[in-house]
């Protein structure tokens, strides 16, 4: 303070040491930098005793101080709240869940006692205690168990049973309620089921649900239901086989609703099967099976592949999903089958109208062209080769079997190719291959007398054999493949314009003249062969000039007019085999009136369009069509209608 002091005195002029510093540095003379700053010099500066002996403080060193401790301290504030927050959650959960607290549910013991081995189809009964350790009631209790897919209830196994809640009420602290619930467990051999059991409660002076969980495990130790398959296990690629499949109760009690599903492999062609099929080609309802019964399924079919190929048929049973019975929601049982596919000595491939196939569909006049090609798959000769192919059943026309080279014998509808009519079937050399052929047609599915060819199906079963000799003798080699065709039922449609006959009474002038309206009946028959025909429709339109009048004979057909395309709807629905030939066919008649225009005199104007006829053959499972030509003023069908009453006169 002293130093500070002395350096502020006054000089001679009055003047203190910072009034003189002052001066010096705003004086004219002062010397310039060249970039316009002024500048003290050294010796301004020492004159000044009083400076010299007192430092200059650096105020700006002073100034940046304060932020710097008070940024510290923040940081420090900061990670000593994190450290506060991480302690208090430690102990929170430690309390929560650490068993210290009143509304821990580690405090809360969920029990189950039970079999831990059980038999698919038995009724099974599980003690559930709960035990409440904690120092406080917990209220609300809710038991909630979760069964594994396929539960049913006891007593009624048709019941699927999957979840329950019961009530438990208060379970005071310290204390015990017990429950008892049964079950009926389904599925495969060594199967886990898993059953879900939780208790859902509240504690007094709180809105918070809290949850306590236990899982009880029990082993399926046997299926209810068994499953075997007899069948080849050695198949040459093309051949016809069949598979039987026995599925038997192995439950002390009825097993109610049973499913069966087959999986083939890829390259087999289903034929047929023992019982038909419930939904497709592969899934069949057995109902229910009663304690010690089975059930057997024989499928017929074919199967191709390469030399060597192992083909496999998975088979499952087991009761139906909930919400769709065409699958298996629980499964009793898998099966495995295992088929080798062989290469044929001597191989036949059949090509129908050019497509291959085992299953064909036929045009109810259709003209078939049957190519059978052979090919030697051995390394030495085949002699004496000969290919027969036979044809059976109602729908052939057997007047109709025409072969290329080989010789039909009409008493057993077989044809024959041998060294007599085909010269290269004398000596098969290794690899070598060729091809015969045979024409046929189905015959009318209408016989003499009205009779109807039911389920019209040709069955065509090729076969080839010859002698092959090796170092051990001579040794007969043979193949064989069948093909199924059906015949598609023949739908006749018929479409007529009437005056004088018909359902109505028909008005207005014949010949039909300019600017007074005609009326006239349209009639639709409908004719049905053989197979029962679903979903039957027949649609046909109006031209401009052509009033839909709205009425319509039977009243109980349902006939629509769609006035936007002007198109008329007969909806057939089912139309049974027989329908016009053993029974009445199906009709329906409808008016419609005609105005005629200057423009049209001297004309025969269309009353209706072509119709067509769309359906579905329940036998063949095609969509099937028939048209009827458009009809107009020249009532042709109408017995008392005259030449001269179709064209419009003025």
């Amino acid at each position: 303070m002293f130093g500070i002091l002395y350096g502020m005195r006054e000089d001679q002029n009055g003047k203190s040491p910072l009034r003189r510093l002052e001066e010096t540095l705003y004086r004219k003379d002062a010397t310039e930098e060249k970039d316009g700053r002024s500048h003290l010099r050294p010796h301004d500066i020492e004159k000044h005793s009083g400076w010299a002996e007192e430092p200059i403080q650096n105020t700006e060193t002073e100034s940046m101080a304060a932020p710097v401790k008070t940024k510290s301290f923040a940081l420090l504030f900061f990670y000593a709240s994190i450290a506060f927050f991480a302690v208090a959650t430690l102990i929170a959960l430690f309390v929560m869940l650490g068993g210290t607290n009143l509304i821990s549910t580690r405090n809360v013991d969920i029990t189950v006692t039970g079999p831990v081995s059980i038999e698919a189809g038995e009724e099974v009964q599980l003690e559930i205690a709960i035990y409440n350790k904690n120092s406080v009631d917990l209220e609300s209790t809710d038991l909630l168990i979760e069964y594994p897919e396929g539960t049913r209830v006891a007593g009624d196994i048709e019941e699927v049973l999957p979840r329950t809640r019961t009530s438990l009420g208060v379970i005071p602290k310290g204390g015990i309620v017990k429950e008892s619930v049964r079950a009926v467990f389904f599925g495969q051999e060594g199967e886990e089921k898993k059953v879900r059991i939780a208790l859902e409660y509240r504690v007094p002076d709180s809105n918070a649900i809290f949850v306590a969980e236990e899982t009880f495990t029990v082993v399926v130790s046997s299926s209810p239901v068994r499953i075997s398959a007899e069948g080849v296990t050695e198949v040459s690629s093309g051949q016809e086989f069949a598979l039987e499949v026995t599925v038997s109760s192995n439950a002390s009690e009825r097993v109610g609703n049973v499913l069966v599903a087959v999986d083939y492999p890829f390259g087999f062609s289903f034929l047929d099967a023992t019982p038909k099929p419930t939904y497709g080609n592969d899934t069949w309802v057995l109902g229910d099976l009663p304690s010690g019964s089975e059930r057997t399924i024989i499928i017929r079919g074919v199967l191709e592949g390469q030399d060597g190929e192992e083909k496999i048929f998975r088979v499952v049973s087991g009761t139906p999903k909930e919400k769709d019975e065409r699958e298996i929601g629980v499964a009793f049982g898998t099966l495995l089958h295992d088929v080798a596919v062989t290469r044929p000595l001597l191989a036949l491939q059949v090509l129908l109208n050019g497509r291959p196939g085992k299953e064909h569909i036929l045009g109810a006049d259709e003209e078939v062209t049957a190519e059978i090609s052979w090919v030697n798959n051995l390394p030495i000769k085949i002699s004496n080769a000969k290919i027969e192919v036979t044809l059976v059943g109602d729908a052939l026309d057997t007047a109709s079997v025409s072969p290329i080279r080989g010789f039909y014998q009409s008493f057993n509808r077989t044809v024959v190719w041998d060294g007599t009519t085909a010269p290269e079937l004398v000596e098969l050399e290794p690899g070598e291959r060729g091809a015969v052929s045979v024409r046929f047609k189905p015959r009318e599915l209408v016989l003499s007398g009205g009779t109807l060819i039911k389920e019209p199906l040709i069955t065509l079963t090729a076969t080839a054999e010859g002698t092959r000799v090796g170092e051990s003798g001579s040794e007969q080699v043979q193949s064989s493949v069948q093909h199924l065709l059906k015949v598609e039922t023949n739908v006749s449609l018929s479409q007529r314009a009437l005056y004088y006959a018909g359902s109505f009474a028909n008005t207005g002038p014949l010949p039909p003249k300019v600017g007074e309206e005609t009326t006239y009946t349209i009639l639709w028959n409908v004719v049905n062969t053989a197979s029962d025909v679903s979903r039957g429709k027949v649609r046909a339109t109006l031209p401009p000039h052509i009033r839909w009048i709205g009425e319509k004979s039977p009243g109980n057909e349902t006939l629509t007019f769609s006035e936007s395309d002007r198109s008329v709807v007969w909806d057939l629905g089912s139309i049974s085999a027989g329908a016009g030939i053993g029974a009445s066919p199906r009709e329906v008649s409808f008016r419609v009136g005609f105005r005629p225009s200057l423009s049209q005199v001297g004309d025969v104007p269309t009353l209706v369009n072509e119709s067509v006829f769309s359906g579905f053959d329940a036998f063949t499972e095609t969509t099937i069509a028939a048209t009827a030509r458009s009809v107009n003023t020249q009532l042709s069908s109408d017995p008392q209608f005259t030449a001269g009453e179709g064209r419009v006169v003025e």
